[in-house]
This record gives C-alpha cells, sequence and structure tokens, in this order.
C-alpha cells in the first residue's frame, strides 16, 4: 500500500510532467509562428538544351543597370523596387516585365536586396540569367 507522503509526491510528479509537455508545446507553437514569415526560394537548374536563349526574346522590357556606382544603384534600385510595388497587378500596363543588368563592377548586396524585395512583393517568377535578372510579367507568362 501507498503512503500518504508518496502518494502526494507521485502526484507532484503528475502535474510537473504535464506542465513540461504543456510548456513544450506552447512554445513550439510560439517558435512556429516567429518563423512563419521566412520564405525559401526554390531554385531550378537551368539546361540550355532544353531552353531559348534568353538574349534572344525580344519585346518591350525594361532595362534597368547596376554598374557598381553607389549613387547611380541606390537610385536604379528605388525605381526598381518603384516599378515593382504591386508588380502582380500590373498586369495590362507593364509589357513584358524587367530585365536588370548587373555589371562586373556590380555589389552583390544589390543583388540580394532586389531578390529580397522579390520575395515581399510575392514575385515568383524570375529568371537569373548570366549576369541578367529577368522579371516576367503575367501577360508574358499567359502568352
Amino acid at each position: 500500500m501507498i503512503t500518504h507522503k508518496k502518494q502526494i509526491f507521485y502526484l507532484l510528479i503528475d502535474i510537473l510532467v504535464i506542465l513540461f509537455i504543456i510548456s513544450v508545446i506552447f512554445f513550439d507553437n510560439i517558435f512556429n509562428r516567429k518563423n512563419s514569415n521566412e520564405y525559401t526560394i526554390e531554385i531550378i537548374m537551368w539546361n540550355p538544351k532544353d531552353s531559348l536563349d534568353l538574349t534572344s526574346i525580344s519585346g518591350p522590357y525594361h532595362e534597368f543597370c547596376i554598374t557598381g556606382n553607389k549613387e547611380k544603384d541606390n537610385t536604379n534600385i528605388n525605381k526598381i523596387k518603384d516599378y515593382l510595388f504591386n508588380f502582380n497587378l500590373k498586369k495590362d500596363t507593364i509589357g513584358f516585365g524587367l530585365n536588370i543588368v548587373f555589371e562586373d563592377n556590380s555589389n552583390y548586396g544589390n543583388y540580394i536586396e532586389i531578390l529580397n524585395y522579390l520575395v515581399k512583393e510575392k514575385i515568383k517568377c524570375f529568371v537569373p540569367y548570366q549576369n541578367n535578372l529577368w522579371i516576367y510579367s503575367k501577360r508574358n507568362l499567359t502568352r
């Protein structure tokens, strides 16, 4: 027979185990909610045998050059961000899309900044090709 002291001891152990399980579930939910705004970028390898050379595509693309000059690059990046703001809603007004050319002296941080903005605006169709970043409009995708 279990004594009264042992019953209390086992009851306290049970309560502690239940509190531990509840706290693990609670903190796991907080952690998952905290990281729910993070995105991943899916990378699909380009095979030149299966694809059209992107430099042969003609159309009314808006072209921006990132040169490595901080002032010009900041101006161009702001223009790109203005152009990409609500990009998915501008189906009839933007032509084929955007071509961003990164020249040899351009900064890798500028490339990452543009990719982050693409994620922020939920633009899912873009193709890095050589030193260019092609961003297609919905009009071009539905032709």
